[in-house]
């Protein structure tokens, strides 16, 4: 984001991120609408809910390396390294959850496959559409991204973190995570 708001005009870029926060609250928005018409007749959507967010976090982790990458390779590898332990988790636990469920392991690995393909999926998406664009073009589209992330970290993440009873251990964990990231963009940038 720092270097997307030295673009002109920022405004734009500042709207760019303000449009990624709310698509992501329309997603979010439309998985409970789902998970409220499943619970109606009687189904159990969450797995499958958690499984559209994760696969929507993880083709935008996927546009943001892409798009990083057409910048300079050293922040598509470093937005690459700082997604890659930040995705095993929650693909864990999606497939956890399908495992809770009881589906069968066939159908687990074909969905876990089928995650696996995201971030890939989106990092093609975000290279080859704003391979040769001019520069503000991919800095609103990492600008949308970060606004997607930011508002899963506010809306999702922290609040979950506070569920579990020891809050100050999850935010001591975010703060060193975030800590790492800056460290990384520092050196390899």
């Amino acid at each position: 984001m720092p270097r997307a708001l030295r673009s002109e005009p920022a405004w734009l870029v500042v709207l760019a991120f303000v449009a990624g926060g709310g698509f992501f609250i329309l997603i979010d928005h439309f998985i409970e609408l789902m998970h409220t018409l499943a619970g109606a007749n009687g189904l159990s959507a969450g797995p499958i809910a958690i499984f559209f967010g994760v696969a929507v976090d993880l083709f935008s982790d996927g546009i943001m390396v892409g798009t990083g990458a057409t910048i300079s390779i050293s922040l598509g590898l470093l937005l690459a390294l700082g997604q890659l332990p930040a995705n095993m988790p929650e693909g864990f636990a999606t497939i956890a959850a399908f495992k809770r469920q009881h589906l069968s392991r066939r159908r687990r690995m074909w969905l876990a496959a089928l995650l696996s393909a995201a971030v890939p999926l989106g990092a093609s998406v975000g290279y080859w559409l704003v391979r040769g664009q001019p520069e503000i073009v991919k800095l609103l589209l990492l600008a949308f991204t970060s606004g997607i992330l930011v508002t899963v970290v506010v809306e999702e993440m922290i609040p979950a973190a506070h569920e579990g009873g020891d809050a100050r251990f999850a935010t001591g964990v975010f703060v060193a995570g975030f800590a790492l990231f800056t460290l990384l963009s520092v050196y390899l940038d």
